[in-house]
C-alpha cells in the first residue's frame, strides 16, 4: 500500500522483528510499494530484510461465506516455505522465527512475515518488457506446477469465489440517490447503475464456467495467482517471483492466463513445457475473475467512507478502466 497506517508505527515494526527473529535491529522505514500488504524495509545483524504486514480482520465475504483470510495467509506461506526448502529457489519465501513461526502477531491487529532482501531489477505493473522475460517467468510456472504432491499439502484448494461479490451485488441494487461516502463515491454509484447489465451478464457467464472448470478436481496444481511482471525480480542469477500470498492449488490456467493475455503462443509454449493441455474456458474463467474481483472490492471500498489519497486514486483508476473498457 502507498499510504501507511496510521495505527502501526516504525518502532513496533522494529520491535517485533527483534523480538520474534532475535535480530539487532538497525533502521526501519516505510516502503510504499505494492496493492494489499503493507510493507517495510529493515537493515538488522548488518543484512537488509523485507518485511510484510497486514491486517488480521480483513474479511474475504463471496458467495461461498466467509474466508478465514488469516488461515488462508498461512497456508499460502507455508507452501511456498515448502516450494523453497524443495529447492525451488525462484519462490521468495518468509524466513521462519526461531520456533518456525512464519507470521507473528503485532498489537492484536496485525500479523508480520519477514523476507530475505533480494537485490535485482524491480519491475512496475504492466507487460513483460520482451518476449524472453516472459518464457523465463513462464519456464518458472511450469516448474511450480509440476512441483512433488508433497508441496501442496498446506495449500488451501480454488473455491473459485469473486472477492467481495455480495457487497458488489448489494451496492448494484443500492437505490440511494447519492453516496455521500468520500469523493469517488457518486461517480463509483453513476458508473455501476451504468453498466449494471453488463456487470450481472458477466456474473453469469463466470458461474456457467465456474460450473463446468470446477467439475474436473484432476487438473489441479499449485498456482501462484499473480505471476505478473510486478511480482517478478530480475537478479543476476535469473528471475524470482514475490508475493505469494496468493498460493492455490487451482487449475493451471490461474496462472497461465496472466502470460496468455499479452502473447497468443503462450498456451502452445506451456503444454510444450509440461505436456499438460490448456483449457481456453478456463483461461476466460479467471481473466473474467480478476475483472470481477476488482470491481467488488473498489466498489465495497467507494461505497464505504473514504479520503481521497494515492491509494484511493490507483482504486478509483482501476475501477473506472474495467468499466469504461466493457
Amino acid at each position: 500500500m502507498f499510504i501507511r497506517p496510521a495505527d502501526l508505527s516504525d518502532t513496533q515494526v522494529g520491535e517485533a522483528v527483534g523480538w520474534f527473529w532475535s535480530l539487532a535491529v538497525e533502521s526501519v522505514a516505510y516502503a510504499p510499494v505494492g496493492f494489499g500488504s503493507h510493507h517495510w524495509l529493515v537493515v538488522a545483524d548488518g543484512q537488509r530484510w523485507f518485511v510484510t504486514v497486514d491486517r488480521v480482520n480483513q474479511g474475504v465475504p463471496s458467495r461461498g461465506g466467509e474466508a478465514e483470510p488469516l488461515d488462508r495467509l498461512t497456508a499460502a506461506l507455508t507452501t511456498v516455505r515448502s516450494l523453497a526448502d524443495l529447492g525451488m529457489t525462484f519462490a521468495v519465501a518468509p524466513v521462519p522465527t526461531s520456533v518456525a513461526d512464519l507470521l507473528v502477531p503485532i498489537q492484536g491487529k496485525w500479523v508480520a512475515a519477514l523476507f530475505p532482501f533480494v537485490d535485482g531489477e524491480k519491475h512496475r505493473w504492466g507487460p513483460f518488457a520482451g518476449r524472453s522475460d516472459r518464457m523465463a517467468v513462464l519456464d518458472l510456472l511450469a516448474l511450480l506446477h509440476t512441483a512433488p504432491e508433497r508441496a501442496r499439502q498446506h495449500a488451501f484448494v480454488d473455491r473459485f469465489e469473486v472477492q467481495s461479490r455480495d457487497r458488489l451485488e448489494t451496492a448494484l441494487t443500492d437505490r440511494e440517490e447519492e453516496w455521500r461516502s468520500g469523493p469517488y463515491g457518486e461517480s463509483t454509484r453513476r458508473l455501476l447503475e451504468e453498466h449494471a447489465g453488463y456487470i450481472l451478464e458477466q456474473l453469469g457467464r463466470y458461474d456457467r464456467l465456474v460450473d463446468d472448470i470446477a467439475s474436473r478436481p484432476g487438473r489441479m496444481v499449485i498456482t501462484h495467482g499473480e505471476p505478473h511482471r510486478a511480482n517478478t525480480i530480475t537478479t543476476a542469477s535469473g528471475i524470482v517471483l514475490v508475493d505469494w500470498d496468493t498460493v492455490l492449488v487451482a487449475p493451471p490456467e490461474r496462472d497461465v492466463w496472466w502470460l496468455a493475455r499479452e502473447d497468443v503462443t503462450v498456451p502452445e509454449e506451456y503444454e510444450r513445457r509440461t505436456s499438460i493441455t490448456i483449457d481456453t474456458e478456463a483461461l476466460e474463467l479467471y481473466r473474467l475473475r480478476w475483472n470481477l474481483g476488482d470491481l467488488a472490492s473498489f466498489a465495497a471500498q467507494f461505497r464505504e467512507v473514504h479520503v481521497d489519497n494515492e491509494d484511493t486514486r490507483t482504486a478509483w483508476n482501476g475501477f473506472a478502466a474495467i468499466l469504461e473498457g466493457a
